[in-house]
């Protein structure tokens, strides 16, 4: 049995951010990853048949290697994907909420946030 649960930011932190946000007159800014799943590696073997797309490969097994949307552990797959990035960027998640991810600049002075949902 594979892993399928995907942690995310509390509400009560996005609210709080943004709170602090439009006292101290910060940009708050959020994104969107588009095709963001299949940006994720895949951990189990799974097997599928070629669509027509594939062209004369069409109906042959293939095996998949990234995460698509409608798989059970595709979220699981980017959610660790993002964070395993925004650490090697520095970022270190707080104990208040793990998906809450700050990072200090070398002057202590400026605080980057990031929150992977």
């Amino acid at each position: 049995m594979y892993e399928s649960y995907s942690s995310v930011v509390q509400t009560r932190t996005i609210r709080i951010l943004e709170t602090i946000a439009f006292n101290e007159d910060l940009k708050f800014v959020t994104v969107d990853i588009g095709n963001a799943l299949v940006q994720a590696d895949t951990n189990e073997k799974i097997f599928t048949i070629a669509g027509p797309e594939f062209g004369d490969k069409e109906e042959c097994v293939v095996i998949l290697k990234k995460a698509l949307y409608g798989l059970s552990t595709s979220a699981r797959q980017w959610s660790l994907t993002l964070g395993d990035t925004i650490r090697e960027m520095g970022f270190v998640p707080t104990r208040a909420d793990p998906d809450l991810c700050i990072r200090l600049s070398d002057d202590q002075k400026n605080t980057n946030i990031s929150l992977p949902t």
